[in-house]
């Protein structure tokens, strides 16, 4: 995963180089220029001229790469459509797929051999978030972020005298939730690896969950399965869109995991096509 990041780095290296050596010519000029004796006006107005034209070229140069850039981005969200097949078009130069759920990548197996891999964004998101926060659990070392204005949470009264008997389990997740009496309770910490606040509903959904997950077994026998129901709450979603930048993020800390092939839940993280089965789709080899 780390070389396809090199690699693309040295393609970015190779298109800036390719862009300013037109502008390297010119300056190469304007330094023989600058080595004539400077009381020619004549050899000024030359010179002026020169670094004017320079200056346009380079200018020339990099709007036609911008234009084509923007044309070639622009093509790629347009479909080719013909009477005879199914109307089709490139994939985004992230390989995010349209439905913002897969993303494309070329790889090779453990022999070299080319293959196409295809990453569940929330699948593999899942795995980073559950392991990540499996480890500061059972470490005694989840992060909790304070709220600035604590929040009133009204708990149903199926899930409130086992709420109150096991506050102190629940807060072990992250969460600084106090009795204010009745069904009320008060929330003024949440597991900082949340990031933002979560909507009030959906915190009140949560914690109810937690509560029913350790009701029917107990919090050390469940912990488990309460962290996949946050890590999961927390991760990538299947829809979100993804920039490159938040794709490396991604593959470089899936390749961190100490099981990086599924999810929380157990479904793969990525597959993987190799060119020669897709030579047999085609009939190319038997």
């Amino acid at each position: 995963m780390e070389t396809f990041i090199e690699e693309e780095k040295v393609e970015t290296q190779s298109e800036i180089k390719d862009i300013t050596s037109h502008a390297d010519v010119s300056l190469i000029a304007k330094e023989k220029a600058s080595n004539i004796p400077a009381n020619s006006s004549l050899i000024d107005s030359v010179k002026s001229k020169e670094m004017i034209q320079t200056k346009l070229i380079t200018e020339d140069i990099l709007d036609k790469k911008f234009e084509n850039a923007i044309a070639e981005s622009l093509s790629r969200k347009q479909f080719i459509i013909t009477d005879t097949l199914p109307k089709m078009r490139p994939i985004s130069r992230t390989g995010q797929l349209s439905n913002n759920i897969y993303i494309l990548f070329e790889s090779n197996d453990e022999d070299g051999n080319p293959t196409i891999l295809i990453i569940d964004q929330h699948a593999a998101s899942e795995r980073i978030m559950k392991e990540r926060f499996l480890s500061q659990y059972r470490g005694s070392k989840v992060q909790k972020q304070q709220l600035i204005f604590p929040l009133k949470i009204n708990i149903s009264p199926a899930k409130l005298f086992f709420l109150k008997e096991h506050l102190s389990e629940i807060n072990k997740f992250g969460f600084e939730l106090e009795d204010f009496g009745g069904a009320t309770f008060i929330l003024r910490a949440i597991p900082a690896i949340f990031g933002k606040l979560p909507k009030l509903d959906v915190l009140k959904d949560m914690i109810e969950e937690i509560a029913n997950i350790g009701k029917q077994q107990s919090f050390s026998d469940s912990e488990e399965e309460i962290i996949n129901y946050l890590a999961c709450h927390k991760s990538i979603r299947g829809g979100d869109y993804l920039t490159l930048k938040d794709i490396r993020k991604l593959v470089l800390d899936l390749s961190k995991c100490k099981d990086p092939y599924h999810c929380a839940h157990g479904r793969p993280t990525f597959r993987v096509i190799s060119f020669r089965d897709i030579d047999k789709m085609f009939k190319r080899i038997v």
